[in-house]
C-alpha cells in the first residue's frame, strides 16, 4: 500500500511540475489532480487490493459472522443483555392492559385519554 502511496505522489508531483509552471489556469486544475489520480490507480487495483484485504482480515470476519449468528438466534432480551443495555431500558413482555394502550396511545397522538 505505501509503494501505491508513493506512486500517486511522484505521479501528482510530476503533474504538478509538468503543466503548473506558474499559470493560473493550471493552478485552477491542479487541486483535482491528486483525486485524479486515486481514482485512476485505484479502479486499476481494486480487486488486487479487496482480496490482499479479505485475506488479512479473514479470521476478524469469521468471528463476526459466528456473532451475529449466535445473536440472531437469541430472543430480542437475551440480546440487549449481550449488548450490555441496562435493566431500566429493556421493556418486559408482559401482556399491556387496553388502558395502559390507550394511555400511551393518547401520549404519542397529544390527547388525553380521558377525552
Amino acid at each position: 500500500m505505501e509503494g501505491i502511496i508513493c506512486v500517486v505522489n511522484e505521479t501528482v508531483q510530476s503533474f504538478n511540475s509538468e503543466y503548473n509552471l506558474g499559470k493560473e489556469v493550471g493552478k485552477d486544475l491542479l487541486h483535482y489532480c491528486r483525486p485524479a489520480v486515486e481514482r485512476y490507480i485505484f479502479t486499476k487495483l481494486y480487486d488486487k487490493l479487496f482480496a490482499m484485504y479479505a485475506i488479512k482480515n479473514e479470521s476478524e470476519d469469521l468471528i463476526f459472522v459466528n456473532r451475529s449468528r449466535s445473536i440472531k438466534k437469541m430472543k430480542s432480551k437475551e440480546v440487549m443483555e449481550y449488548l450490555g443495555i441496562s435493566q431500566k431500558f429493556i421493556l418486559e413482555s408482559k401482556s399491556v392492559s387496553r388502558n395502559s394502550r390507550m394511555s400511551l396511545r393518547g401520549i404519542l397522538t397529544g390527547r388525553s385519554s380521558s377525552s
